[in-house]
């Protein structure tokens, strides 16, 4: 029996060897490059060449280590999705047995061959794809692979994947011979590794392509101011050579090149945050990303359950049904049904030094094992032998375990379905121990208890016994039933509220059964109990699903079942195609496909598989789904604070360059002094973005739409009001020039004026940068905002006072008069943006972004 190790070795040339092979790694250098490939590098290397030009060190060094750092990071992702792919190898074992030339060995996996004959055992791997020859009782934990929660029977079948076992999962119970059809890149684990390979990556964060508009934006700014400046030049008849430095210097001076590194700033605080939060933002443009989605898919077991069988309720004959804290552990009736729960079971359950349960086997028998333990119900095992077992199957649905006392009687232990289990009972035992007969209203009652514990998601088994020799399944004694579940995972039925009020709609996604999934969809409040929409539908229908049907689906179903992983590939990328922004949350192998897909991949809970850690942009590192509203949070504060930043740099750059090229037009000596203008933004300019970077949420900023990706980042007003404040900031400071040279005929003077007055007008646009509209709510109170004035004015103070500075900046001291001038035009600026923007506010949409 078994292929020879000729035909092996003749079969491993044709098929390969029993491992992963996907694609063609890059090299580094390829990654880097392709990371270079963007208009927002481009911009940036180019401003560092011009630096380096004119002689502005500090500047290309800043630009070249922020473009240097992000291209790092771009490497380093891509390292981790190749890295990824290895640890699909770890589902497998690294030796199986097998069955060659009718003599058994242990050989490496990696050699097993379609052909081969294996053999399993509990608590085994399954090493390939393969058909089942024969079986004894073998039930597999296929949750890796299909997220269902329960183990799932297995027999010699050759109709669907009853008789089929795959690789990755693992024999919980029985012993099985079996085929191999499949191995390596041809099972159904291969299919998950092609579909996350690389060569199907893209970057999906909306943050890249604003940033990409960002740097257009501020380079055809720089380019007109350029370009003006160059004619004025001409016109003026300068000379070609100062025309250009100045064209040039006045290009860098306008386009902020410290802006992008400030937005890359800006993500990284918000990274921070959520790490102490216990969320792992793994790529930071996720942050961003986090902030867009308006659809959460979210895999059932193990992501919004526990996966971790637990018994939540029981019902005794005679006592109204119970959660499992209420009961009373010396009742007589409950003894005997935990006697049946112990004895009628083949998983084992262990206690580890710090409490915690280690158990082995099915996780339903490990959880009635665990219920009894906490009960302090364990001892029955010592009191009965077990003689034989009669298996639990679909067909049977019954479990039945013979056992003998310490007196030498035998008893027939039975669990089962209710339907199963009732008809047989005729009797019923009272505390005494008593039996008296089971009336048929009885029976219905217990009926209508087990149909209850259904509804409410509950996997209900019924336990009975009898004595052996009666020769009659009628004799059974009913003893009771318990309803098992898998537990909401922590937070996730808030989670699932906030996120409502957020208007982000939850998916579920789950391998269970519908009924299964329906329930814990209803408990969770996915599922709207009003709505006359159908709620539910499986895989299966979705295979049968064309591209116009499965548009219509998303937008009637909340609960997807028995969905395999590429089911669940093609809803996510269904979502997609449709124009919505996916967040993908799961923890198993089979959710890797999605994760990856999805705009963002998140990788829930401490027992998530390595490989969807790897691939997930996002790992919440507790097993607490409360923190996914905060992360949403997080990532629309974020942008606000991105689109802070860039009101405040843009309209004090153009402002800066309005004064300058007013000047340039004219042609007129220049009303700042290049020093002047670098120190106002070397002393002021990196804290102002450090607070705006930090600043709390507005006020309901989970109350919003999500915004979507397309949006421009100076849309919503913006840009309208950066045009405005920059104009205003501009004119204000020219006129107070204007005004200082007539009274004074002092170019110093007027200089040092400008100076202060651009300064003054910064500390109150500042003010103004941490409001972004009524469509955003009302900033939260900031008592930073007074120290940020201190100091941005004590630099400035500094140059124009201390003596030895003056020279350097070439300022000259001013007396109160000047200060009133300064402050008045900055004032009168203020209140001049202020009334623009409460007109204007009116004619804008009060949308969220």
């Amino acid at each position: 029996m078994g292929l020879s190790f000729q035909e092996a070795a003749n079969r491993i040339e044709i098929f390969g060897p029993n491992q992963f092979n996907v694609g063609h790694n890059p090299s580094i250098l390829r990654i880097f490059l392709e990371q270079l490939d963007n208009y927002t590098s481009k911009v940036l290397l180019g401003l560092a060449g011009l630096s380096i030009f004119l002689g502005k060190t500090a500047n290309a060094l800043m630009g070249s280590g922020v473009l240097l750092a992000n291209t790092a990071l771009g490497v380093a992702q891509e390292y981790r999705a190749e890295k990824s792919l290895k640890m699909l190898g770890k589902l497998t074992p690294a030796k199986s047995n097998v069955i060659r030339e009718a003599k058994a060995y242990n050989i490496p996996t990696e050699n097993l061959v379609p052909g081969d004959i294996i053999t399993l055992s509990a608590g085994d791997r399954v090493p390939a794809d393969a058909c089942i020859l024969q079986s004894a009782s073998l039930w597999i934990d296929e949750a890796s692979l299909t997220g269902e929660s329960l183990p799932v029977f297995k027999q010699a079948d050759v109709s669907g994947n009853s008789g089929t076992v795959f690789m990755g999962t693992k024999a919980v119970q029985g012993s099985a011979r079996a085929v191999v059809i499949y191995t390596g890149q041809h099972t159904e684990m291969g299919a998950i590794a092609r579909s996350i390979d690389r060569k199907n990556y893209y970057c999906k964060s909306p943050v890249y392509r604003r940033i990409d508009e960002v740097g257009h934006t501020l380079v055809n700014c720089g380019l007109l101011v350029s370009g003006l400046a160059f004619a004025a030049g001409l016109f003026h008849r300068q000379r070609l050579d100062d025309i250009i430095v100045n064209a040039t210097s006045l290009a860098v001076s306008v386009i902020p090149d410290g802006l992008i590194p400030f937005i890359t700033l800006t993500m990284a605080l918000g990274s921070m945050r959520l790490a102490r939060q216990g969320v792992l933002v793994r790529e930071m443009p996720a942050v961003d990303a986090l902030g867009c989605i308006n659809v959460l898919c979210a895999d059932k077991t193990g992501t919004l359950t526990q996966n971790k069988m637990e018994v939540q309720k029981l019902a005794c004959p005679g006592e109204k049904i119970r959660g499992l804290d209420e009961i009373k552990p010396e009742s007589y009736a409950l003894k005997n049904l935990f006697r049946c729960a112990v004895l009628c079971n083949n998983a084992r359950v262990v206690q580890d030094r710090k409490g915690r349960w280690q158990t082995t086997g099915d996780s339903t028998e490990a959880a009635l094992l665990v219920a009894a333990a906490r009960l302090g119900q364990t001892a029955h095992n010592g009191e009965f032998q077990r003689i034989k077992e009669l298996p639990f199957t679909p067909l049977s649905r019954q479990m039945i375990v013979t056992c003998e006392d310490e007196y030498g009687r035998q008893w027939d232990f039975i669990k089962g379905a209710p339907e199963v289990i009732l008809p047989n009972c005729q009797w019923l035992e009272d505390e005494k121990g008593n039996l008296n007969g089971l009336q048929d209203a009885q029976r219905d009652d217990f009926k209508k208890q087990a149909e209850h514990l259904s509804q409410e998601g509950l996997r209900v088994l019924a336990f009975a016994y009898s004595a052996v020799g009666s020769n009659s399944p009628e004799a059974w004694i009913f003893l009771g039933s318990i309803g098992i579940k898998d537990p909401l995972r922590s937070g996730a039925k808030e989670a699932v509220s906030v996120l409502k009020h957020a208007h982000v709609k939850t998916l579920m996604l789950s391998g269970d059964h519908k009924g299964t999934a329906l329930a814990t969809a209803k408990q969770l409040g996915i599922v709207d109990l009003q709505s006359s929409l159908p709620a539910v539908v499986t895989g299966e229908d979705i295979e049968k699903f064309s591209d116009v049907e499965m548009r219509k689906a998303l937008g009637v179903y909340s609960v997807y079942a028995r969905m395999t992983p590429r089911q669940k590939l093609r809803l996510v990328s269904a979502l997609k195609a449709s124009g919505r922004i996916v967040a993908m949350m799961g923890d198993g192998v089979n959710d890797a496909p999605s994760v990856r897909e999805a705009h963002v991949g998140i990788a829930v809970g401490l027992k998530s598989e390595e490989v969807t850690k790897k691939i997930a942009p996002v790992v919440f590192a507790r097993d607490d789904l409360g923190k996914l509203p905060v992360a949403i949070r997080e990532g629309r504060t974020v942008y606000d604070n991105i689109r802070k930043c860039m009101r405040y740099s843009l309209t004090t750059n153009l402002g800066d360059g309005i004064v300058i090229i007013w000047s340039a037009l004219l042609g007129r000596a220049i009303p700042i002094l290049p020093q002047q203008l670098l120190w106002i933004d070397f002393t002021s300019d990196p804290a102002i973005f450090w607070l705006l970077a930090n600043d709390k949420p507005h006020q309901g900023v989970m109350h919003r739409i999500p915004r979507k990706t397309h949006e421009n980042i100076l849309g919503q007003g913006l840009g309208r009001r950066i045009t405005t404040r920059s104009l205003i900031l501009g004119l204000s400071a020219i006129a107070v020039d204007g005004w200082s040279k007539k009274q004074s005929h002092n170019l110093g003077l007027s200089r040092t004026l400008t100076m202060a007055t651009l300064t003054l007008g910064r500390m109150l646009h500042l003010v103004d940068c941490r409001h972004l509209g009524k469509a955003f709510g009302k900033p939260a109170p900031n008592p930073k905002l007074a120290y940020m004035g201190v100091w941005m004015l004590a630099p400035i103070l500094a140059a124009i006072y201390i003596p030895w500075l003056q020279p350097i900046f070439q300022t000259v001291p001013l007396a109160w008069s000047h200060w009133q001038a300064a402050i008045a035009g900055s004032a009168a600026g203020f209140l001049a943006d202020n009334v623009i923007n409460i007109a204007a506010d009116g004619k804008w949409k009060t949308v969220g972004v």
